[in-house]
């Protein structure tokens, strides 16, 4: 049977979930949990906690303070653990100094973990996070970090503030107020939708539409704009929210703090898991799909007649309240609803479909049947489907309320009915190891394997240029072993600490990795690549199991091989295709045609882009550019760049460096003369038609040059430099 490790990122967001490296238990002792995290934020005569919640801690918490960084810990605050993951410290007197640690407690109300230490001071000037009937957002300039009726939510970008105004990506406004927030790539338009207002706004612009109506952002200041940094947008913060008609924006400049309040129902909904009941205090711990712990109360007869069992998913509704040291939610309603058992990924076999349910029934390895919904963007395939096709699906688990399981699907696809090693193009093992000697006349070098074993390569026949190896290059090829060496018919090698790319980049979720084939999948949007990977990285990435991942591929017929696998920061809002790091040579508008070159191998390239965004790249500059596969109605699908990010350009040279003041260009012979530095000498170059085009005379330069049998110097790469080029050593 096909063993599978399958990793399905989180299609909730589950916020600082704790989970120990060992979840061991000897002779009931709970292992000691160390250094989980704490945070401290400051309110008006109160300090407000919030803790990773440590599983095991059936007991509680207690909570330990200190006045300042110097004081002394006493005994807890409470001679009781603290129930939930949220304590109000107060009141206290302001701007004293306070700080913090908490402490987990198993059954036995003992010890057996310490959180970091996290310290506040309490001020007369600092916003509320809880307002009855109101909802409240509370944002801090350059933090990710921020709080949603008091419970703390992670954004992808920070709160910034710019001058005198504050930006932010709008959707952590809109989303939390049941509107909804557009892009419009081709206009780089951002439409924000409240209720029965639609704010319209664009990137550079500082004039936005309110209902269709023509406004000034900041009639005070034309510089207040939206714009793009790091691949997200920020629209300022005040405009939108006031031309809802009925937001509050408040300002806190001694803590850089912003704080949002919208009328709201008082009755409020949300939906989780019971963790933990009490059925003699009617006390409750949830928690809800997005990450945040509830104190959850329920009546004696409010709750509809529901009593909560641990493991229930249900949607609540009711009144929170702060009591005391505690946030409480008091339930008027309760009921059974849907409940995500987790992620799910996996190959399996039709059994049958039903195209009016947009379901199919699919045996999987492993022999369980499960039924699957099929998502509107791959409804189609269900038409074609039929019994003993090959699926491969991914998505979430779900249990519905009379306990019968079925698969939310995210990724579908139709796959080949085919078992065992992925076809790479591989004519004997693959091996992988480090480069300790070359002999490129002869086309032989020496590679200790990661099993310790040192082995005699040739790579006379293979793909591989053996004029860009270094020692200590880490190498990753095909070969069969004959006459007592490995002979290789597919050979890469690269530095081992090298963040470039040979190939091309593909970036996203890893939804499965398996070792036995050799394979990986990641999940970019709505469709996942297919991409196989060596046994080394193999066994990184599933010891590890990222939930972002990087991989460096380059194509095998129809396949993408990984030739370095990395875990990586995110995937939201990453390239849905391939990227590409290259040097610019030059753009050419009219045609809309970048001339490129690709910085790890020097390879030429030309890429098509529509969006006028690609005009004004500067030649010599280096990017990260997305490709993305569009097609068309009755066209072929073409290659085109969508987006683009500015990178640093990190050569390496295998040749000579020279760096110097170019004298003279000549395009009709594509030489360049170069005044090398430190009185050198003149150099003749032979460069590309491209380079010839952008450099210019009296301009500073660094170039790798290698020198071709008649003696003329040739330019693996050349770059312009600032003007400190053409005086260093």
């Amino acid at each position: 049977m096909r063993k599978i490790i399958s990793l399905l990122s989180c299609m909730v967001i589950v916020f600082q979930i704790f989970i120990p490296a060992q979840n061991t238990t000897l002779a009931s002792r709970t292992a000691f949990v160390d250094g989980f995290g704490l945070g401290a934020e400051a309110g008006d005569g109160f300090i407000k906690l919030t803790w990773e919640r440590v599983p095991g801690a059936s007991g509680g918490y207690y909570v330990y303070r200190k006045d300042g960084e110097n004081g002394t810990y006493g005994a807890p605050l409470t001679d009781f653990g603290v129930f939930g993951n949220v304590f109000y410290d107060g009141p206290i007197p302001n701007d004293n100094k306070y700080c913090y640690y908490v402490a987990p407690l198993d059954e036995n109300s003992t010890e057996f973990g310490r959180s970091v230490e996290a310290c506040s001071s309490p001020i007369s000037q600092a916003p509320s996070f809880i307002e009855q009937c109101k909802t409240v957002l509370v944002f801090v300039v350059d933090s990710v970090n921020y709080l949603h009726n008091g419970v703390k939510k992670t954004m992808s970008s920070p709160f910034l503030l710019v001058g005198r105004r504050t930006y932010l990506a709008f959707r952590y406004v809109t989303e939390p107020l049941g509107g909804k927030i557009e892009w419009d790539q081709v206009q780089r338009k951002v439409t924000v939708t409240h209720k029965n207002t639609v704010v319209e706004m664009w990137v550079g612009k500082s004039q936005a539409k309110i209902n269709g109506k023509p406004v000034q952002i900041d009639p005070s200041d034309p510089k207040v704009v939206p714009f793009v940094k790091d691949g997200r947008t920020f629209v300022p913060l005040r405009f939108p929210v006031e031309s809802f008609g009925e937001g509050d924006v408040k300002w806190f400049a001694q803590t850089k703090q912003a704080q949002l309040v919208f009328p709201a129902d008082c009755n409020e909904k949300f939906k989780g898991k019971v963790i933990s009941y009490n059925s003699k205090t009617g006390m409750s711990e949830m928690l809800g799909f997005e990450g945040e712990s509830y104190v959850v109360v329920f009546g004696q007869s409010g709750s509809g007649g529901y009593i909560p069992v641990v493991g229930d998913c249900i949607e609540i509704s009711g009144e929170r309240k702060r009591k005391g040291t505690h946030e409480y939610f008091f339930v008027n309603s309760a009921s059974l609803i849907e409940c995500q058992e987790g992620p799910f990924a996996g190959f399996g076999t039709v059994e049958k479909t039903d195209v009016l349910s947009a379901s199919a029934n699919i045996r999987f390895e492993g022999g369980e049947k499960i039924d699957v919904r099929i998502d509107k963007i791959h409804i189609r395939m269900l038409a074609g489907l039929k019994p003993g096709d090959c699926v491969f699906a991914a998505g979430m688990t779900i249990k519905n309320p009379s306990g019968e399981k079925y698969i939310n699907t995210m990724i579908f696809d139709v796959v080949p009915c085919k078992k065992g090693q992925v076809d790479i193009v591989c004519d004997g093992k693959w091996y992988s190891g480090t480069v300790r000697d070359f002999d490129c006349t002869n086309g032989t070098l020496t590679v200790a394997l990661d099993d310790g074993q040192s082995k005699t390569v040739s790579i006379g026949d293979s793909n591989f240029d053996c004029a860009n190896l270094s020692v200590g290059y880490c190498a990753r090829f095909c070969a069969k072993e004959a006459d007592g060496k490995l002979v290789s018919s597919v050979f890469y090698a690269f530095p081992c600490d090298s963040s470039s790319c040979e190939g091309s980049l593909i970036r996203g979720k890893l939804v499965k990795i398996d070792c036995a084939s050799l394979s990986m999948s990641i999940a970019q949007g709505d469709k996942y690549v297919e991409v196989a990977i060596f046994p080394r990285d193999c066994e990184d990435m599933s010891a590890s199991m990222p939930e972002c991942v990087e991989a460096c591929v380059v194509k095998s017929g129809n396949r993408f091989v990984a030739l370095k696998v990395r875990p990586y920061i995110e995937c939201e809002n990453e390239c849905p295709g391939e990227i590409v790091q290259v040097r610019i040579d030059r753009v050419d508008c009219a045609a809309k045609i970048i001339y490129c070159t690709k910085m790890a191998t020097m390879e030429q390239m030309k890429i098509k882009f529509v969006l006028p965004e690609f005009c004004p790249l500067e030649a010599g500059k280096c990017y990260e550019i997305c490709i993305e596969e569009i097609r068309k109605p009755g066209q072929q699908p073409e290659n085109i760049a969508t987006r683009f990010k500015p990178i640093e350009c990190g050569y390496r040279c295998s040749g000579q460096l020279v760096t110097g003041t170019i004298k003279s260009v000549d395009c009709a012979k594509q030489v360049v003369v170069v005044g090398q530095n430190d009185n050198l000498g003149d150099m003749i170059i032979r460069v590309t038609e491209q380079d010839c085009i952008r450099l210019k005379e009296d301009s500073c330069v660094k170039a790798c040059v290698t020198k071709d049998p008649t003696g003329l110097y040739m330019a693996n790469w050349i770059t312009e430099v600032g003007p400190e080029g053409c005086t260093q050593k």
